[in-house]
């Protein structure tokens, strides 16, 4: 079990590196390294809205990179998972509302980070109910 836990943290740490750090460098150059799928009209629509305020993107970007660097070393890792509980939650809930057609992706990262979230739930618990 330890070794599942350990391969949902790892998975979660990369995912944030790379899409992480894949937006801050399209913030830089225009170019994205990975591109991505389509998007719906609405979801467009949603991610224009947050680049037009130009501090936002480039916050959660470096959040995630940070997060996921943090979670990757496992040094600070309920603060790491802390610092990701609302990107996670806005994915999984951008793509219910907005871009059904990328709902596994919303999914993925919602599983994985639940399963980093159980594997310390000795910490997170006297965390939320103490």
């Amino acid at each position: 079990m330890k070794k599942l836990f350990l391969a949902a943290q790892l998975l979660t740490a990369l995912i944030f590196i790379v899409f992480g750090a894949n937006g801050l460098i399209y913030m830089a150059t225009g170019n994205l390294l990975i591109p991505l799928p389509p998007k719906t009209e609405s979801m467009g629509a949603f991610m224009a809205s947050l680049f037009a305020a130009k501090y936002l993107m480039p916050t959660v970007k470096i959040i995630e990179v940070f997060a996921g660097a943090l979670l990757l070393v496992n040094k600070f890792s309920n603060l790491a998972l802390i610092l990701l509980g609302p990107l996670v939650f806005n994915i999984l809930f951008v793509h219910i509302f907005l871009d059904p057609p990328g709902i596994l992706v919303g999914v993925i990262v919602t599983v994985l980070y639940s399963m980093c979230i159980f594997a310390r739930w000795k910490s997170f618990k006297n965390f939320l109910f103490n």
